[in-house]
């Protein structure tokens, strides 16, 4: 009756929960790389539209400073000849065209910097702590049992029972019961994420039609998965025209001290315009092509939510599951192993010596005679009465 068996299903049950609980760990570890990588992707798209706005809006804001002193540098005649003359004027008309090209640009990109600016995916998941919360879903539980792992090694350690084995079995169960709240919660999410992964495009495409319309859903719908679309066509189009206008400002800038001389007018204008080209070419030409913001959008929902975050909550549940079995068991076998430890020890197995039992028999055992002596015969103090009396004397 040595709980022999019993401890050692019960500890193999426990060791079994610490280390399903790790493997929780690990999961949740690449739950929370794909959060991050979704996270990272966003906060890129919306820098990268932000910077191409700005740039814009600098462009702008330089050409519209700009034109004034190449007017005066037109009106003053200090420039050589009439080649320096035309190749200004080229200049005025290009600047003018290009700043009327960057309004029309700035008008497309401004109302999809605005809505994702408005959905503000990171303040979102900060402002109702969703990570944290299905963070501290996983590991409340799972040190629950690890505290329980401990307290139990430490009982067997101390070969004593006492309180410790009342608390483990109520950790134990606590820890189920949350352990089982929290796989309902990665359940969930996973089950979701696996509907959405299941066709993303169509799903981003419904999610959009319900948040975005217009022109906006357009360029959107254009930069996320390249789908074509009139307003997108225009906007590129829009984009190779202002290219065309900032390469001929920025012949002429090259070779303005050719034709004009030193003006503070004319170093006004080339403090000014002098990155005009670099900074249309690293900021805004690149969004002609939509592969480089589809590449983030690819990296975001392929890699990010549904290789991180759905399969992470997939992996947390199945673990959680596997947890949740443990813990049934080991609470089932902590209840066994207490009751067998407070068994009182079974009574020595060696007996007394019996006490030889004398009985009276109702025969006088001595021989009467003959060879065997017949117990049963009557005793030799026995006389029988004469015939006719009616008395018996012995």
């Amino acid at each position: 009756r040595r709980p022999f068996f019993p401890i050692v299903f019960y500890l193999a049950s426990l060791l079994g929960v610490a280390g399903i609980a790790m493997t929780a760990l690990v999961d949740i570890k690449k739950f929370d790389q794909g959060v991050s990588t979704v996270l990272d992707v966003y906060n890129q798209s919306v820098t990268k539209l932000e910077n191409v706005d700005s740039a814009g809006r600098s462009l702008n804001a330089d050409i519209t400073n700009g034109l004034p002193h190449l007017q005066n540098v037109i009106d003053s005649g200090t420039c050589v000849g009439k080649f320096a003359t035309r190749q200004l004027q080229e200049l005025k008309t290009a600047l003018q065209q290009a700043q009327s090209s960057l309004g029309t640009i700035e008008s497309s990109i401004e109302p999809v910097t605005q809505e994702l600016e408005r959905l503000d995916l990171t303040g979102l998941i900060q402002q109702y702590d969703a990570e944290l919360i299905l963070k501290a879903a996983l590991f409340f539980p799972i040190g629950l049992a690890l505290l329980a792992l401990g307290l139990e090694l430490l009982r067997f350690g101390c070969a004593k029972d006492g309180c410790i084995s009342c608390v483990t079995k109520g950790l134990l169960g606590l820890a189920c019961v949350l352990v089982t709240v929290s796989a309902s919660g990665y359940f969930f999410v996973g089950l979701l994420l696996a509907d959405f992964c299941d066709a993303p495009n169509a799903n981003v495409g419904s999610a959009l039609d319900h948040f975005v319309s217009g022109d906006t859903r357009s360029m959107i719908g254009y930069y996320a998965a390249c789908n074509a679309s009139t307003v997108a066509a225009q906007f590129t189009a829009e984009l190779v025209t202002a290219q065309g206008y900032f390469s001929t400002a920025n012949a002429v800038i090259a070779t303005w001290t050719a034709i004009c001389p030193a003006s503070p007018d004319g170093k006004a204008l080339l403090a000014l315009l002098q990155d005009a080209w670099p900074t249309f070419q690293a900021q805004l030409l690149p969004l002609e092509s939509c592969v480089p913001v589809e590449q983030l959008y690819c990296r975001g929902i392929g890699t990010g939510l549904c290789e991180g975050v759905a399969m992470g909550a997939a992996q947390s549940t199945v673990a959680q599951f596997a947890m949740f079995v443990f813990l049934l068991v080991a609470m089932s076998l902590a209840a066994c192993v207490g009751r067998e430890m407070r068994r009182p020890p079974p009574a020595g197995l060696i007996q007394e010596p019996l006490a030889p039992h004398v009985a009276a028999g109702l025969y006088d055992t001595r021989p009467l005679g003959g060879a065997y002596g017949d117990q049963y015969a009557p005793s030799s103090t026995a006389r029988w009465a004469d015939p006719g009396t009616t008395q018996l004397s012995t």
